[in-house]
């Protein structure tokens, strides 16, 4: 990729550490798993079914995350798609960890520059979920922690210019879904079978699939999220006022004919 660009779209994959998960909260707080350590998809019902009971967000905290997967689209200085990746492994997410990071490291490409991070819901769950999964490894992310400005950093709540997080500026955080606000916008936000929902019920629970194979689901479901992070992107640009619909309709047809990578 030798292409200039100034926005990354970003978005990621994970499933829930069923390890992290039943050592941290076995035998506390009244929680005792009658599963053995060795049985995610027990392991994840009964720890959610417990928070249920016990009136808490069944959503588990993004600590509780392994990455699997990303999702990017790089953008120009004139919104321009110049460049389209996805992946995922069980295995290897340090990788993905490292190449965010390169790409966040002001270099020729981006002019020097700290390129502006897009995403939906970031601010609360994708970039706290990278900053615990390098945790993991001890990589270095000297970039994405940043915080010389205070103001202007990847860290904080997604409304300046170094991170744009959609639902942030929707003013809508938790609150709202991306395939609600994108129903407001004429947009099909799930054009796959898959959904965030069910990855862990692929990864934990299905037999039938090979892991190559979700592995490749997995892909390809990232990356029409970020695609489709992108398009409402343009919409928020449209309604800032920073480019015509005209315009949008434009990128957004360079957008499906980029090849993924």
């Amino acid at each position: 990729m030798n292409e200039a660009y100034k926005y990354i779209v970003l978005d990621i994959e994970t499933v829930p550490d069923t390890d992290m998960i039943y050592e941290l909260n076995n035998e506390v707080d009244g929680l005792k798993f009658k599963s053995s350590k060795g049985s995610p998809i027990d392991i994840i019902n009964e720890y959610r079914k417990w928070l249920v009971d016990n009136n808490k967000n069944t959503f588990f905290k993004p600590v509780y995350h392994k990455l699997i997967g990303i999702g990017i689209i790089l953008l120009n200085n004139k919104y321009e798609p110049v460049f389209k990746y996805s992946g995922a492994s069980m295995e290897n997410s340090n990788k993905f960890i490292e190449y965010i990071e390169s790409l966040l490291t002001p270099n020729s490409l981006t002019n020097g520059e700290s390129p502006t991070i897009v995403g939906f819901g970031t601010s609360f769950f994708d970039i706290k979920c990278l900053v615990y999964n390098a945790l993991r490894y001890r990589i270095n992310i000297k970039s994405m922690m940043n915080t010389k400005n205070k103001w202007e950093n990847y860290l904080i709540n997604g409304t300046n210019n170094t991170h744009i997080d959609l639902a942030s500026h929707f003013g809508m955080r938790e609150s709202i879904k991306l395939k609600e606000i994108c129903y407001l916008f004429g947009l099909d936000a799930k054009p796959t079978d898959l959904d965030g929902s069910k990855l862990e019920e692929l990864i934990y629970n299905n037999t039938t699939i090979s892991l190559e194979n979700k592995m490749a689901s997995i892909s390809k479901y990232v990356l029409s999220d970020v695609d489709i992070t992108t398009k409402l992107f343009y919409n928020y640009l449209v309604l800032k006022g920073l480019i015509t619909n005209d315009y949008r309709v434009i990128l957004e047809d360079k957008l499906d004919t980029i090849v993924n990578i």
